[in-house]
């Protein structure tokens, strides 16, 4: 099993971080479920406490700052990352990524470890 500090640098090594925006998003309202509010896999709780007002790029693929990811109440995924026709979803259900085209299921990614320098 990977420690903290493995995966904190695994992060590190992978993802281009943006300058950190603090406002909230202008979509945010009382009805959202915050991706931090989440019982979430270690891992991805590492993810979402590294960073967290920071945006982070990989290979055209735009990785949304972890406190500005959100849901409503009665949905059951969120949308992490997003690329020109791709969306990278986390889905509640199943605890894992989710890589959608056109609303179709193109990849299931069972950790947020199996994104690296090859994801595309």
């Amino acid at each position: 099993m990977l420690t903290t500090v493995r995966v904190l640098h695994h992060f590190t090594e992978v993802f281009k971080l943006e300058e950190e925006v603090i406002e909230p998003s202008s979509y945010w309202n009382n009805d959202m479920q915050m991706l931090s509010d989440e019982v979430l896999p270690h891992r991805m709780q590492l993810y979402c406490a590294w960073n967290t007002y920071s945006d982070r790029i990989l290979n055209g693929w735009l990785f949304f700052a972890p406190n500005h990811i959100f849901r409503l109440k009665n949905e059951d995924s969120f949308l992490i990352a997003q690329q020109k026709d791709k969306w990278l979803i986390y889905n509640c259900v199943d605890s894992k990524l989710h890589i959608m085209v056109s609303g179709q299921l193109e990849e299931t990614l069972n950790d947020i470890m199996d994104i690296n320098d090859n994801f595309n």
